[in-house]
């Protein structure tokens, strides 16, 4: 399906699902706006709740109705300058249905996905099936926790065996379990392998396989493999005498202890550790033994993970039957469910139908399949605008599907594009289409980046004087290392910064200002790094949005400060809590404490002081007194990116304030949440764990990638996008026509 450029003003509304395909700045939330106008005005909808709006975020949502609002006043107001909107409130009637819509606003249904599921279920408890008064659950990490701790428990053995072997070798404690089920349970295609999940007859073999590799052992085997010649830092072997007979006596005595051991002897790991000059012939009876020792323990591995993740999950959907609860997850996939019951979809369809006459939903790209499901059937022969930018579904936010974008878009009976760039200068337009002019640029058949021209008004947003073109590479090609790299990097944005604002570039008849300039970097040590030498060249810069807050000293530092405030007689703790920038206390006065016991006490009388304030008052009150008798502002803004720790640590403070108010914790709960959240921390959204700005609005903004998503400055560097990472494990990879959980 080629698409077209969609022309609001005409376009039909009435003809099932559009998809509006909507890349940056061009107008998406406008144009939104304008498709509920018309159908209001148009009568195609007698209400506006009589239209679905679903988007991603509670803030989104927020903006999307007052932006509505504003609409709809602009329309009863005339139109004002809008040409759109003009034509709009000239149409018979307008003035009375856009003033009825006003009156009835607050009865307008915007929502994130899972507040649509959410209400659904609540106001049709009866038809879904979902039982009365279910509590929502804000923070399922516990209960993921528990579940993965009793899936576990059964496999726990006093007697070396097998079994304690592999989990100690895949380290699959509950932590890794948790993170494997939540891959899991992304997507809704994930398969689990290998099948059947039963790992008995894989650990039966693996039990026979160790004393084959045992007997093949022997200390004059073992001597020989540790003289062969080994690449610097490679051998497996300690070279201590005494270590290796104790390696030989573990090996006769407790050989599952050295499981991991023998299983780095396979032929196919000494290829790659030894030297080619002088290589012995792996064909040699250890590592014949090593080697099928290994692919049995991973077999057993595989096997268990698949064991242990089914358990885990009965554990888990049994608890949440017992406790009455329901997550964020759970409330797309009851509503998927009831919506795909043959039994209790046509009643509840039913009643959906007569509410909701058309669907918007924004963000399209973020949705996943079973969400698409939702709006597919409820929507069915009815009008449903989806409006998203696929090549944003390539990186998976928010669990966003692209291959549920693509089946939209091979769904949808008409499929548009919107052509006009508000945000950019027509030569930074022009350079992005070039850019991506080549064949397959996402590496994917089916996207690719639809024809986009400036708007008029942006003709002159241009920087004119500084010689360089609208889009610039700059390349180094000194060989460095990686570190010596970024630094070179944030060296030249230095100085190209410097000539930017001091010399005579211009926009729009006007000087640039720090704040028009921004920096997007990847972490926050970059964002450090280039914040730094900013700051030696006498520039203004203010980090915010570029890295995760739980990645920071500041919560380290915290978190030591709060385990002390708990122990208050733990010398150990207190001594650490003081030496953090906290507290301020600096070596010489933590050794002083060694002989001036008054002065130790005297630390350890506020300890405990902030401890009684935190037991009777809370956190909030706690910290304010700390800051305060610590003297914590005063010292840090003092200091270089004393105001960027001050920010991290009322950014933290407000994230516990808001965990205690919400869990009514006591300190020791609050603790525990905290652990637990930086454990588990892609739980909590990353909006409140995104770096913020510090306050200086007159400097150069740094920031990540992600966090400048919906942003807009006038020149932006993008300094450090060469440098990629590896994939976590475990991962989902698409395979054919579904998803497997890959663990390696």
């Amino acid at each position: 399906m080629t698409a077209k450029p969609f022309d609001l003003a005409h376009a039909e509304l009435d003809v099932g699902t559009v998809l509006l395909e909507a890349s940056a700045g061009t107008g998406k939330t406008y144009t939104i706006v304008g498709i509920l106008l018309r159908l209001l005005l148009e009568e195609r909808i007698e209400r506006l709740d009589q239209a679905l709006v679903v988007t991603f975020t509670v803030a989104a949502a927020a903006e999307l109705k007052n932006r509505l609002r504003r609409g709809l006043e602009a329309v009863a107001l005339g139109g004002g300058d809008d040409p759109f909107l003009r034509e709009l409130a000239a149409r018979p009637g307008a003035a009375e249905r856009t003033a009825q819509a006003l009156d009835d606003f607050d009865q307008v249904p915007i929502a994130t996905i899972h507040g649509f599921c959410k209400r659904l279920l609540d106001e049709a408890a009866f038809e879904s099936r979902t039982p009365f008064e279910v509590e929502f659950l804000v923070d399922p990490v516990p209960l993921l926790d528990q579940a993965a701790a009793d899936a576990l428990r059964s496999c726990y053995t006093e007697a070396p065996s097998a079994l304690p072997a592999v989990l100690h070798r895949a380290k699959l404690e509950p932590t890794a379990l948790v993170k494997a089920y939540q891959l899991w349970h992304r997507y809704p295609d994930v398969a689990l392998t290998p099948l059947p999940a039963d790992a008995t007859p894989h650990l039966a073999a693996l039990n026979a396989a160790l004393p084959q590799a045992v007997a093949a052992a022997t200390l004059d085997t073992l001597t020989e493999l540790k003289n062969w010649p080994w690449l610097s830092g490679e051998s497996p072997f300690p070279d201590d005498d005494a270590e290796f007979a104790a390696l030989h006596e573990r090996l006769r005595s407790a050989p599952w202890t050295a499981l991991d051991f023998l299983c780095h002897l396979t032929p196919a790991e000494l290829a790659g550790r030894l030297r080619k000059r002088g290589r012995p012939d792996l064909d040699h009876p250890l590592p014949r033994a090593c080697g099928a020792l290994a692919e049995a323990a991973d077999h057993a591995t595989a096997h268990l993970r698949v064991e242990l993740l089914q358990r885990m999950h009965a554990r888990l959907e049994r608890a949440k039957t017992e406790q009455r609860t329901l997550s964020f997850d759970d409330l797309v996939l009851h509503t998927h469910a009831a919506l795909h019951d043959p039994n209790r979809a046509p009643t509840l369809l039913q009643a959906l139908r007569q509410r909701y006459r058309v669907g918007l939903i924004d963000e399209f790209q973020d949705t996943d399949a079973r969400q698409y499901g939702i709006f597919r059937t409820l929507f069915a022969g009815r009008p449903l605008f989806l409006v998203g930018d696929p090549k944003q579904a390539i990186y998976g936010f928010r669990g966003g599907d692209l291959r549920a974008y693509l089946r939209a878009r091979s769904d949808a009976a008409l499929h548009f594009t919107l052509g006009t760039s508000y945000r950019s200068g027509p030569d930074l337009v022009t350079a992005v289409q070039r850019v991506f002019a080549g064949p397959r640029p996402f590496a994917n058949d089916a996207l690719d980046l639809p024809a986009i021209q400036a708007a008029a008004r942006n003709q002159h947003r241009t920087v004119r004087g500084d010689g360089g073109a609208a889009l610039q590479f700059r390349v180094l090609t000194d060989k460095l290392s990686a570190d010596e790299l970024r630094t070179r990097i944030a060296q030249d944005v230095t100085a190209e910064i410097a000539k930017l604002l001091r010399g005579s570039a211009r926009l729009d008849d006007r000087a640039l200002r720090p704040k028009d300039l921004a920096v997007l970097t990847r972490t926050n040590r970059e964002a450090v790094l280039v914040q730094e030498h900013l700051r030696e060249a006498g520039i203004a810069a203010a980090i915010g949005k570029a890295g995760d807050v739980f990645d920071t000293d500041e919560i380290a530092e915290l978190d030591l400060f709060l385990k002390a405030l708990l122990q208050p007689r733990d010398l150990r703790l207190a001594r650490a809590a003081m030496a953090t920038r906290w507290w301020g206390l600096d070596a010489v006065a933590l050794a002083a404490q060694e002989s001036d016991e008054a002065a130790l006490e005297r630390e350890l009388g506020r300890l405990d002081r902030f401890r009684q304030a935190w037991l009777r008052h809370g956190l909030v009150v706690m910290v304010e007194a700390a800051l305060r008798e610590l003297g914590t502002r005063t010292r840090l803004l003092a200091q270089p990116g004393g105001e960027r720790r001050l920010t991290n640590y009322r950014q933290l403070v407000e994230l516990l304030h808001a965990a205690e108010h919400q869990g009514r914790l006591a300190p020791e709960g609050l603790y525990e949440w905290l652990q637990r959240e930086r454990i588990h921390r892609d739980e909590l959204d990353y909006q409140l764990r995104e770096l913020r700005l510090e306050s200086d609005e007159q400097a150069v903004q740094i920031l990540t990638v992600h966090g400048s998503k919906g942003l807009e400055y006038e020149v932006v560097f993008c300094p450090f996008l060469w440098f990629g990472r590896k994939p976590d494990a475990p991962a989902v990879l698409v395979q054919g026509d579904h998803r497997v959980l890959l663990h390696e």
